[in-house]
């Protein structure tokens, strides 16, 4: 009797502690979410040649970035190889850029004294549900955007707006040591200064939590030109999480019950 008590305990507790696990790396842990839709490439990719880049920064003004490791490029600078970093910031958020050889950041703008549109709407290759989301941006000599999520029952909701610095204004980015590629792909050259990119935060309505998100729009908003690189995001615990872990807490609630009667 006291071997299959223990036995259940075991068990239970097994179950308790996986789900606890579980449900803290879905709590805790912000990642990319896969979109398409981007704009315009602004990034110089390893191994990319010609015209790698199809804009800039400053609407002509031939700055853009340039992944480290770039043939020429001085050490220890450009967006990282992997394609993703965590936001220093928040060690929680982890973002991720689009493919450096295409299309890789949305950019918005009053689309009469710059080129890019108005707004930009980006597709999520998985739907999803999500409790929180974050976006990395950036803009030129300051600009801002709403971000609006559409659902899959035709429904949207506007989450929060940035108004962001220039990417050159020397304030602190959540990425270290970015620099730009400037000049034309016949003649770079390489800028090393401050470079930023910034982080916006928020928290989905609760009423839209059980929502599976289709895609997310950008709106202009003022400024020059807004530059949105990439957006993460917490999603929402899947069923079989909740249950795992309710389980196994009224398991260890039953067990400690059961100790307490055999000592009284």
């Amino acid at each position: 009797m006291l071997k299959s008590s223990f036995n259940a305990r075991t068990i239970l507790a097994s179950i308790f502690i996986a789900a606890s696990a579980t449900f803290a790396a879905n709590a805790q842990t912000i990642t990319p979410i896969s979109l398409s839709g981007f704009n315009y490439d602004i990034v110089v990719g390893v191994g990319e040649t010609g015209a790698a880049y199809n804009y800039d920064f400053g609407h002509g003004q031939n700055y853009h970035f340039f992944e480290a490791g770039l043939t020429g490029s001085p050490a220890g600078y450009g967006l990282p190889a992997s394609g993703t970093f965590v936001s220093s910031a928040n060690s929680n958020v982890e973002f991720g850029f689009a493919p450096y050889d295409g299309n890789n950041v949305a950019i918005v703008s009053d689309s009469t004294d710059f080129t890019p549109p108005t707004s930009v709407t980006l597709t999520l290759s998985t739907p999803a549900e999500y409790t929180a989301l974050s976006f990395l941006d950036t803009s030129d000599n300051g600009g801002g955007g709403t971000f609006t999520l559409n659902f899959s029952d035709n429904t949207s909701v506007e989450i929060g707006s940035a108004f962001t610095a220039d990417v050159y204004s020397g304030q602190a980015g959540i990425l270290a040591n970015i620099g730009s590629q400037t000049g034309t792909a016949a003649d770079p050259g390489y800028y090393t200064g401050p470079t930023a990119l910034y982080e916006q935060d928020f928290t989905v309505p609760l009423a839209d939590q059980s929502k599976t998100i289709d895609s997310i729009t950008i709106n202009y908003t003022g400024g020059n030109e807004f530059y949105l690189f990439s957006v993460s995001g917490e999603a929402v615990p899947e069923p079989s999480t909740w249950a795992m872990f309710g389980l196994g807490t009224i398991g260890m609630l039953f067990v400690m019950r059961r100790r307490r009667a055999l000592f009284e």
